[in-house]
């Protein structure tokens, strides 16, 4: 699991370093989260699992959105737990 808890803090600090002057960076960063979750089930922890979730939902709507911080928070929490 700790595998997947590298790549997830990996790809989504890469993402947030990302210029994304076109709007869709929620939608990037959303999709990503749902392509991670569903490509690797067996190896996603039930934390991990929440937070693809949450990142997932991002782009049904503003109040669904995290912060460049709140995401920050997850890729240190992540690393963290390694």
């Amino acid at each position: 699991m700790s595998n997947m808890r590298i790549r997830f803090a990996r790809e989504l600090d890469a993402l947030l370093g990302l210029n994304n002057d076109d709007g869709k960076r929620i939608e990037r960063i959303a999709n990503w989260a749902f392509s991670l979750r569903f490509a690797n089930q067996r190896e996603v922890d039930v934390e991990l699992d929440t937070w693809l979730v949450h990142l997932g939902a991002m782009t049904m709507g503003e109040e669904f959105e995290f912060t460049d911080e709140e995401m920050r928070r997850m890729v240190a929490s992540s690393a963290a737990l390694i």
